[in-house]
């Protein structure tokens, strides 16, 4: 039996071994022919082979894994790589964690569409079972799956006592899909509501399935998700479905789906349910509390204002109405006194009352008013258009709405502006 004498040393190449055995990288390749010429032994079964993380920004991970009885380990390791050059354009190899552990470095002599690589280092020292290198391959542009033709071949080994070591090889590489895209549609919804977003996979699903992990993100929007979802065997596409219950603004719900180490996500908008106006009539009692007038219709206590306005009230006998209490509250403002409310869009009619309750004589106040950005009555002088003080003055307009609000502004020209209820009508 033909054996080789390699003294223990502590770094490649060993002086006291190079006449022997130089373990460089070139002389490595070069002779690989070595380990079979060298005397077989009957060792237990050994074998490399391959396994990919699926296709991810254009690479393709492919870890070499060393699988050995135990006795069996192998001190140092050959392999050629080959792959279609229409789908790769490099090949970086590189030690994987065995290999490392082991004080181990790798090198590849490289051709058109193959890579021969040896695993070398101390010769008294162990690969052990589990990932010995990593091929990242780069694909072309128009690759987005695992390219068929990639093999695996001419494994060869060393023993610690520098003997051949047979080695089998597997040239199918189990693909472990991964992520490769994600849609959710629609890309607006209006809360409450559901969007559905679709996984598809870079390979179809193993014989056990593949669980897509979920995950889902967004700020003042209420949803719900599952935590994942399962790609049934064989398959490449699954859905699931975020459900919107509620919205406090319009925002943007971000969906995230991770598998084998890969993560995409998909958004979609969503805005919140329109608010109802509050139903016609609308009745204010300005300056007021509730009242409940002489048909029976209820008159909220004074809302709608801007800030800044007064309340007041007199207690003055107020003519020509059979319910003075409405004139007897008012609120006034120096400048611009205003109103909005939300309404539905129309036309609607709008009855505005007034009482001057303060002066004696024309001309002491005086006002403009306007409604939605309209100017319905110019000049307006209570006094003079009641015909006195103390007396009812209820005006009537029908204004269109477009935007859901009515805006009512009472512009003073003398002294401050003033009203006591406001009516709005279907």
């Amino acid at each position: 039996m033909l054996q080789i004498a390699v003294q223990p040393c502590l770094r490649i190449p060993c002086p006291a071994n190079q006449n022997l055995v130089r373990w460089s990288a070139n002389l490595l390749v070069k002779y690989a022919a070595l380990f079979i010429l060298l005397t077989q032994v009957a060792w237990a079964q050994v074998t490399l082979g391959l396994s990919s993380g699926g296709v991810q920004k254009s690479t393709l991970a492919l870890n070499i894994l060393l699988s050995s009885a135990a006795g069996s380990e192998p001190a140092a390791l050959e392999w050629t790589l080959a792959y279609p050059t229409a789908n790769v354009t490099q090949a970086v190899v590189t030690a994987g964690p065995q290999a490392t552990a082991a004080a181990k470095s790798v090198t590849c002599s490289a051709k058109s569409g193959s890579q021969t690589c040896v695993l070398y280092g101390l010769n008294s020292s162990k690969i052990l079972n589990g990932v010995v290198a990593t091929a990242t391959l780069q694909l072309t542009a128009t690759t987005t799956q695992t390219p068929s033709g990639i093999q695996f071949t001419n494994a060869q080994g060393a023993s610690t006592a520098a003997t051949a070591v047979t080695i089998s090889t597997s040239s199918v590489i189990q693909v472990v899909p991964i992520i490769s895209s994600m849609l959710c549609s629609p890309t607006s919804i209006t809360a409450p509501a559901s969007a559905s977003c679709a996984i598809t996979l870079s390979a179809p699903a193993p014989a056990s399935g593949a669980v897509v992990s979920l995950g889902a993100g967004a700020t003042g929007i209420t949803f719900s998700t599952p935590s994942s979802v399962t790609v049934a065997s064989g398959q490449t596409t699954a859905t699931f479905a975020v459900s919107v219950s509620a919205a406090s603004a319009s925002g943007t719900v971000t969906a995230t789906a991770s598998l084998n180490g890969s993560s995409v996500s998909s958004s979609f908008s969503v805005q919140p349910a329109p608010t109802a106006p509050p139903a016609l009539p609308i009745r204010v009692n300005c300056g007021g509390p509730q009242y409940k007038d002489s048909n029976g219709y209820i008159w909220s206590a004074d809302y709608g204002y801007s800030s800044g306005s007064t309340a007041a009230s007199t207690t003055a006998a107020i003519t020509g109405t059979p319910d003075p209490t409405l004139y007897q509250t008012y609120r006034s403002q120096s400048g611009t006194l205003q109103y909005q409310f939300s309404v539905p869009n129309g036309t609607h009619t709008v009855n505005l009352r007034f009482a001057e309750t303060t002066f004696s004589s024309a001309g002491q106040r005086v006002f403009n008013i306007i409604l939605n950005g309209q100017t319905v009555t110019s000049l307006l002088d209570i006094y003079s258009t009641a015909g006195g003080a103390n007396k009812s003055l209820r005006l009537s307009y029908r204004v269109p709405v477009t935007t859901g609000q009515v805006q009512i502004q009472l512009v003073g020209v003398v002294q401050n502006p003033t009203i006591t209820s406001i009516e709005i009508l279907q």
